[in-house]
């Protein structure tokens, strides 16, 4: 069974000059990782386990598996 969840890569490569970083979708079936990029940006002290807070974090988390 797949698992899917919503994540941030860490490390400064994947900040962007405004400093927001790429909201992803992990998903998981049989130990195998992929990353599916979405078209949310959201800065990555607003985003934590999964759940996006401050500005837009309706939107955000609304479009967002958890």
């Amino acid at each position: 069974m797949a698992t899917f969840s919503a994540v941030t890569m860490k490390g400064d490569i994947h900040i962007r000059l405004d400093g927001t970083t790429n909201i992803k979708i992990r998903v998981t079936h049989k130990r195998k990782v992929d990353y599916i990029s979405t078209d949310l940006y959201v800065n990555p002290n607003n985003f934590e386990k999964g759940i996006a807070k401050g500005k837009n974090a309706s939107f955000i988390n609304k479009n967002t598996p958890t």
